[in-house]
Parts: structure tokens; sequence; C-alpha cells
């Protein structure tokens, strides 16, 4: 079996990164965020309160025709990574950081992103001065301090909940035409309104969330359309086909092989002695509406029991395999007695593929051969690259075990090494 992931395309020259897709596609609206971000953090700070913007007109005005101007380049899913990216400094270079991105957004606590933008929305519904006045922890987080990693969720969920009111589209007249006009007057936070309820009940609550939930699917399909047509239109396929043919061969070293791909893309198998082959997350289209790539989180960290499961790549997986050809060998062949990986970094958001591959396998038997390619790459000379797949691997091996009695990754990878069953080798 040979498991290819995002390393082989970068390999061949192809610029399939998730930065240099949003320096491509999303130049212009990465450099509008920018300079938004800096003026909206100086606005509030400056001035003391969020609810002055919300009841300031003229500045209600500039910011919202600038908002217009992100909408009409981006999508939801485009203006969120990259405020993400800016805002906590994250590194997004990586696909798996994206994914990472996503399950922040969607992890199941108070803080979560999408519970953030729902108290967001709520408040740029209701204009609620008393609603910040009475919760004074979100209130200094706003105003004083941004450096605060809940702090920031609450500022990139509230510029993401003012980017859909602008927006022109399902959610703006299911969410945002609220009848709460008696709650739009400004209110004097030294003399607030008395018996008024600034907040959502639990069924709004709940209406809200699910349409926010399919709305974000619909932004997510755009998103992926978008990244197709990027990939599509930056690979040279002549030179690709000639290059992964030869790169796919130093791999398999001429055994018959199963082929998982991570990757969007499909390497030249001509001459190539393949049992089967799969893009496990879909594959790029000349025609958009043919491409069918995910983008998405582990099932794992989503309960299957709520909606946000839509975006498990489980799920997706699944509705993309749901016309699959039955008569089509098995990926998983008790025949298969090597298991050979290229460019996969080995993150948490695939970690259920890998899992279930080793559970078949039962790799603790020590019967499967494991080689684990890699090469060097950016400021990385060899033994660095190694050391970092050997990191990411051993992370993987201890999720692996952690259903295993007395049995550790630790344990499991010196068993591995022992017997001979796991190489490291450099292409």
């Amino acid at each position: 079996m040979v498991i290819l992931g995002n390393g082989f395309d970068l390999h061949l020259d192809v610029k399939s990164s998730f930065e240099s897709f949003i320096l491509d596609k999303y130049k212009s609206l990465t450099e509008d965020i920018d300079g938004l971000s800096d003026r909206f953090t100086q606005y509030i700070l400056g001035n003391g309160s969020i609810c002055k913007f919300m009841n300031d007109q003229e500045d209600n005005d500039m910011f919202g025709n600038a908002f217009d101007d992100l909408n009409k380049k981006g999508n939801f899913w485009s203006l969120y990574l990259i405020l993400y990216r800016d805002i906590f400094k994250y590194s997004l270079n990586n696909w798996s950081d994206v994914e990472e991105a996503m399950y922040e957004f969607f992890r199941d606590d108070e803080q979560s992103l999408l519970n953030q933008l729902i108290i967001a929305i709520e408040t740029l519904i209701f204009n609620s001065v008393e609603f910040f006045r009475s919760d004074k922890q979100l209130f200094a987080s706003l105003t004083e301090s941004f450096k605060l990693k809940d702090s920031n969720n609450l500022f990139i969920s509230f510029l993401l909940a003012y980017s859909m009111k602008r927006n022109d589209n399902e959610i703006n007249k299911h969410i945002f035409n609220f009848n709460v006009n008696k709650f739009n007057n400004y209110i004097n936070p030294e003399d607030p309104v008395k018996d008024v309820d600034y907040h959502f009940s639990n069924n709004q609550i709940a209406y809200i969330k699910n349409e926010i939930i399919y709305y974000l699917k619909d932004e997510l399909s755009k998103f992926e359309k978008d990244f197709n047509s990027y990939l599509y239109s930056i690979i040279d396929f002549k030179k690709y086909n000639n290059e992964s043919k030869k790169l796919l061969k130093k791999i398999s070293n001429n055994d018959k092989i199963s082929i998982i791909n991570f990757n969007y893309t499909h390497p030249n198998l001509k001459n190539s002695k393949i049992i089967n082959y799969t893009n496990i997350h879909g594959n790029i289209s000349e025609n958009e509406d043919d491409q069918n790539i995910i983008i998405g989180i582990d099932g794992k960290y989503i309960k299957s029991s709520n909606n946000e499961y839509i975006f498990s790549k489980t799920a997706r997986v699944a509705v993309n395999n749901r016309n699959i050809d039955d008569s089509k060998s098995l990926l998983l062949d008790k025949k298969i007695n090597n298991i050979k990986v290229y460019g996969h970094s080995f993150s948490k958001s695939d970690y259920s593929y890998y899992k279930s591959i080793f559970s078949f396998y039962n790799i603790e038997s020590l019967k499967m051969k494991i080689t684990i390619f890699y090469s060097k790459y950016g400021n990385k000379d060899s033994s660095e690259a190694c050391m970092e797949k050997i990191v990411q691997f051993s992370k993987l091996l201890n999720s692996y075990c952690e259903d295993k009695e007395n049995l550790s990754g630790d344990y499991l990878l010196k068993q591995l090494t022992i017997s001979g069953k796991i190489n490291f080798k450099e292409i």
C-alpha cells in the first residue's frame, strides 16, 4: 500500500499549499483584511466601546463599505482563515493547519468560534450595550486586551458576523431580519432600559446555529471550488505526468501497489502495477461543477449527533463514495504486507484513517513492514526532515495506542524498530 500526502505534489513543484493558494487567489483580500483589522482594532481601543461603533452611522457606513468589498473578493472561509492566521499569528502553510483552524471553529465548548459567532450576531441584532455592561469580562476583552486568545475569538467572530450582516444572501434574510426594532435605539450605558432581554432564547440559538451551519457548508463549497480552479490552473500536466511517474516508481520499487492519495491530483499510473487507486478526498476537475474535493476535519472531534458533523471527512467521504463501483478491489487487502508513506504529515485530522489501516493490519503483531519516506525541504536538512517525520509518526502511534491495553506509542515504535519493521528513508 502506498499512501501519498501533499508533500508528494510539493516535491514535484506543484504550489498546492494553502499559503500559495491564498496569495494567488485572495491576495487583494488579504491586503484589505490586514488594513481593516488594524483600523477596526484602533477604533475600538480609541473609542472604548464596540457599542459606539454600532450606533455611529458614519463609522458604521465606512466599515460597512469596506466589508462589502471583502464579500465581493472572497467568501466566509477565506475571510475566516485569513483573520485566523493574521490575528492569532498562526502558520497556515499546510492544509493540516487549515483543518486545525476549522476544528477550532467547531470544537465542542463555549469558547468555540461558532458559539462566539452566535454571541456576535446577538450583539449586532440587539445592539446590546447592556449585554457588554453585564459581562465585564467580554467588554474588557473587546476594549482593552486584543492579545488574549478568548478576546481574539470574539474579535474574529464579530468581524465575521458583521461580514455576514453586510452580505446580501439567505443568511442575512433568515437571521438578521428579526423584529427587534424596539431594541435598536441607542441605550445609554449609564442608564440602561430595565426588564429587556437582550439575549436569544434557547430555541432561537438552535435555529440560528442550524442556519449558520448550512450557510457555512455552502460557503465551504465555494471555497473548495476556488481551490479547484486555482490548482487546475497552475499545474503543467505534461510535466506533472512525467515527474509523478518517476517519483511513484521510486516509492513503489515496481511492486504491485494499492494507492491511497490524500492529494486532489492524479499521478501518472501508466505502466505501474496498480491493484487499486483512490483520491480519498476527491480530485480536481477542469469543470468546477465536476470536482469533488473535500476540506474537512476528523469525525472524531465532532459528535455524529450534531449538525456540524456534515463538516467531518467521514461524512463527506461517504457522500463522495455513495455511487462507488461495488466491483472495485478493496483498498485494504489482507495480501498487502508493506505500507509506504510519502509526503504526509500524519496530522490529527487524518488520524482516523491511519488508525483504521493499522487496526486492520494489526501492526502490533509485527507482520507488516512500514516505510516512511521523507525529503529535504525549505531550510531543513536530511537529519531534520527525518526527525520531523519520526516525531509526527510517534504522535500518530500514541493516538493509535490510546485504546490499547498495556501498549504505548513509544513501546510500539521501539518494537517496530527493533524488529526491522519500520524504516525512515530519504528520497
